[in-house]
């Protein structure tokens, strides 16, 4: 087992302890963190392995802290730019209550920023909170800022629409 990779941030911690695979794309290596809230609890795990044409991020329990929800949104950008993968599934279905209140800086900063990564097609799960599915909708629409999104019930269908869709890409 790998040693733990620790960078530390002002309201948290991002830890990796997993290393996937040492396989180098693009200079680094493919790779699953967990990303923590102020309390030290996980609320983001994000993951690009080589096995998948996807990056996955899976989002847990209450996520109601703004700036730990940014950095957690930036690391993202981070391994969609590092990866080089074009395709994201966005796992809300452990996720609890309403997002916090930054649907301005996803719209504005995070969906862009994804999109000038490379970012082309963001399949979203949906919770079964009722007001994280609302949050999802009301900001999440089919197409923002240049990619496309896809929005689920199923893993199933999430990853079939996905692989639908990287197959109908144009390859460079």
């Amino acid at each position: 087992m790998h040693d733990l990779i620790h960078q530390y941030y002002t309201c948290l911690t991002i830890t990796s302890s997993r290393m996937n695979t040492l396989r180098i794309k693009n200079s680094i290596l493919y790779y699953t963190v967990n990303i923590k809230n102020s309390k030290d609890v996980t609320f983001c795990t994000i993951s690009a392995l080589p096995s998948e044409d996807y990056i996955y991020v899976e989002w847990i329990g209450f996520v109601n802290e703004i700036e730990a929800s940014k950095i957690a949104c930036r690391k993202v950008v981070d391994f969609i730019e590092r990866s080089g993968k074009i395709l994201l599934l966005n796992d809300n279905r452990k996720q609890t209550g309403p997002w916090p209140p930054i649907e301005k800086w996803l719209g504005e900063v995070w969906i862009p920023a994804m999109r000038n990564a490379g970012l082309k097609m963001f399949a979203h799960l949906y919770s079964p909170s009722y007001f994280t599915e609302l949050s999802a909708k009301t900001n999440l629409r089919d197409t923002v800022g240049g990619i496309e999104f896809g929005h689920f019930n199923s893993e199933e269908d999430a990853k079939g629409w996905l692989a639908n869709q990287d197959e109908a890409l144009p390859k460079v």
